[in-house]
């Protein structure tokens, strides 16, 4: 989305870094404001001391909910050593029975918003598979019967997953999670932040100094404890940091008002 209000030297854009980029360059002519929107790598961060059905359905409800097309969309797990059997055979239980169909129906997951965006999806699981992660749940487009006239893909669980894997790095823009392995929450928070982005974050613990640490510490507009990374309500600033935005001006509530206003400073005297 691109936006250029008559009267306020702005530009408003949702999109990839790359194209913010020209937008941003485009705009630099003649000193408009920039506010860009460009994704995220999202992180929940699953610790020893939470529980597991709970760290599930946070995870589960981030990284299918919106059968992943939301920039805040959870596509990473980074889970402790000390619950990590436990959590991937609990997140693929979870997804392999979530119910998928059209919006209408009020589904679990719905389909992809096109044909282009599935075939990205689908592109992607054929990269994490060939690069060495393990396929622990979906994998699939969805094809008969009901799928015939959508988009559909399996929600997909990946397990085994290395830092350096593209499955780790880049948004996919699908419901296609990472699950990643640490020991210790500081190798957990450093994993977090290893990725370009940094949009939306969370942590599952009952830790609270693990919690104050991570809100405090984690490279994300948005951080969240023991909370899904999407959604938030209007009222708050919304934007992140790194390749996720400009940096600058956030998105929503009064900061999003800051973002359209020229302030005049008058004095008078009489």
């Amino acid at each position: 989305m691109l936006t250029d209000h008559e009267g306020v030297d702005a530009v408003s854009f949702t999109g990839s870094t790359q194209v913010g980029t020209a937008v941003a360059q485009a705009a630099a002519d003649d000193l408009k404001r920039v506010q860009c929107e460009m994704g995220g790598k999202n992180p929940t961060v699953v610790m020893p001391s939470a529980d597991v059905d709970e760290a599930v359905d946070i995870v589960g409800a981030g990284a299918f909910g919106t059968t992943g097309q939301s920039c805040t969309a959870a596509s990473r797990a980074i889970v402790h050593e000390d619950v990590y059997d436990e959590f991937v055979a609990a997140i693929a239980d979870y997804a392999e029975t979530l119910e998928v169909g059209p919006g209408v129906d009020d589904p679990d997951m719905g389909p992809h918003v096109t044909e282009s965006e599935l075939e990205g999806t689908l592109e992607y699981i054929d990269v994490a598979k060939d690069e060495g992660a393990e396929l622990v749940a979906g994998g699939d487009a969805l094809t008969e019967g009901e799928y015939a006239d959508g988009y559909y893909v399996e929600p997909t669980v990946f397990s085994d997953v290395e830092n350096d894997m593209r499955i780790a790095q880049e948004e996919v823009f699908g419901p296609v999670l990472a699950v990643l392995k640490v020991s210790s929450f500081e190798e957990g928070l450093e994993l977090a932040n290893d990725v370009d982005y940094g949009l939306s974050a969370s942590i599952v613990t009952d830790d609270l100094t693990e919690a104050n640490q991570f809100v405090e510490n984690v490279e994300s507009g948005v951080a969240k404890v023991n909370e899904k990374t999407t959604g938030l309500e209007l009222h708050v600033p919304f934007g992140g940091y790194k390749d996720s935005s400009t940096n600058t001006y956030r998105e929503q509530g009064d900061a999003g008002l800051d973002f359209f206003t020229s302030t005049k400073t008058v004095y008078l005297n009489y």
